[in-house]
C-alpha cells in the first residue's frame, strides 16, 4: 500500500481527502514538481526548490512550511515506499476556501500532496539498452504562461495524447513563429557539427531542471559547444541529433518526428557521451 503525505501527516493513497473546494480542483490553481530519486539520493534538490518557489510567487501562494521541512518530508517520503528508485512528486493548491469565487482572499491554507512512484534503474548508457524515441510535430496550443510549472496540464495532455494514438512517443510543439519550443513533457536540445542548441527560456517553455543539469554538464564536461538559439524547423529537420530531456527520463535520443527520419535514423555520438556525462555527474547537483 503506498503511503502519501498530505497536509503535514503521512497515510495511506486510500485515505488521502481533499475539500472539493481546494482551489486546485476548482480552478486548477496550483503548482507541481517531480523530482528523480536513485537509492535515495534526490537530484537537484536546490534546482527544484528554486522553481517551485518562483512558482508560489507568480501565483501569490504562500505555505505554512519552510524549505528544510519540506525536504524532510520528502526524503521521509522516499522511506515509507522503499521502491530502490522513485519520483517524488509535489503537488501544492491554494487550498479550498468558504466558497467557489474566481477570485482568493488568501484566507485558506495551501493543500501540499506529495506521492512517489517509482522509476527506471538509471544504469550506464550505452547503444543496445537505448530505446530512441518517434515524435510528432504540432502547433503548440497551450497557454502564455509555460514557464510556470503550473497543475493545469489540459493543453499538454491533449498534446500527449494525441502522440500516443498515432503511436508516437511524444510531441514537439511550435510556437507562433513556427519555431520549436518544446515537446509537450519535455525539454529539446539539437545537435549540428559538434554544436548542441536549445530553444532560450521564455514564458513558451518550461525551465526544465534536467535541462538546466545537461546545459551545465556540457559546459564543464564537454567539448561541445553550447547554444541557446532559436530552433527552426530546418535546423530540426537537418540536424545530426535530437534528444529530450526530463527529469524521469534523463536525455533521450529522437530517431523520428513527423515521419521524418533524424540523420541516419539511429542514436548519435554525442547523445551517448553525454548521456553517460548524465549518469556520471547527475548527484552533483
Amino acid at each position: 500500500m503506498n503511503t502519501v503525505f498530505l497536509n503535514g501527516t503521512f497515510m495511506p493513497l486510500e485515505e488521502a481527502r481533499i475539500s472539493p473546494l481546494d482551489r486546485g480542483f476548482l480552478f486548477g490553481e496550483g503548482l507541481y514538481e517531480v523530482l528523480p530519486c536513485y537509492g535515495n539520493r534526490m537530484i537537484a534538490w536546490q534546482w527544484h526548490k528554486e522553481r517551485l518557489t518562483q512558482g508560489l510567487q507568480a501565483l501569490d501562494i504562500k505555505l505554512q512550511y519552510d524549505w528544510q521541512q519540506l525536504q524532510d518530508f520528502c526524503q521521509q517520503l522516499t522511506q515509507y515506499n522503499p521502491e530502490p528508485d522513485q519520483g517524488i512528486y509535489i503537488h501544492i493548491t491554494r487550498g479550498a476556501e468558504e466558497k467557489r469565487f474566481h477570485g482568493w482572499h488568501n484566507n485558506a491554507e495551501p493543500t501540499i500532496f506529495m506521492m512517489t512512484f517509482p522509476i527506471p534503474t538509471l544504469t550506464e548508457p550505452d547503444f543496445d539498452q537505448c530505446k530512441p524515441l518517434r515524435l510528432g510535430l504540432e502547433q503548440d496550443l497551450r497557454w502564455r504562461n509555460c514557464h510556470i510549472k503550473s497543475t493545469s496540464l489540459l493543453g499538454n495532455v491533449l498534446h500527449f495524447q494525441s502522440a500516443q494514438q498515432e503511436g508516437l512517443n511524444e510531441v514537439l510543439l511550435l510556437g507562433d513563429d513556427g519555431t520549436i519550443t518544446e515537446a509537450s513533457t519535455s525539454n529539446v536540445f539539437i545537435c549540428k557539427d559538434n554544436e548542441v542548441h536549445t530553444p532560450p527560456l521564455s514564458s513558451a517553455l518550461l525551465p526544465g531542471i534536467t535541462r538546466r543539469i545537461i546545459m551545465d554538464i556540457l559546459d564543464r564536461h564537454s567539448a561541445l559547444t553550447l547554444q541557446e538559439s532559436v530552433i527552426t524547423q530546418d535546423m530540426l529537420f537537418t540536424a545530426d541529433e535530437v534528444w529530450l530531456t526530463s527529469s524521469t527520463k534523463g536525455v533521450v535520443p529522437v530517431v523520428e518526428v513527423a515521419g521524418k527520419t533524424i540523420a541516419d535514423g539511429k542514436p548519435g555520438k554525442h547523445w551517448l557521451d553525454t548521456a553517460r556525462l548524465y549518469f556520471q555527474h547527475r548527484f552533483d547537483y
